[in-house]
């Protein structure tokens, strides 16, 4: 029964790893678009 419960938590921690690096990603995204955004108007107004 450990070797279950054991394999159970590995995949708990693989899973949340994973979803974390694509949130990680998905933040990253977002910061550089908005940052791309910010320069275009920032450049615009000169």
């Amino acid at each position: 029964m450990k070797v279950d419960t054991m394999m159970d938590a590995v995949e708990f921690i693989l899973e949340n790893f994973t979803e974390l690096n694509k949130l990680w990603v998905r933040m990253q995204l977002e910061f550089r678009c908005s940052l791309m955004s910010i320069t275009c108007r920032l450049l615009r107004c000169y």
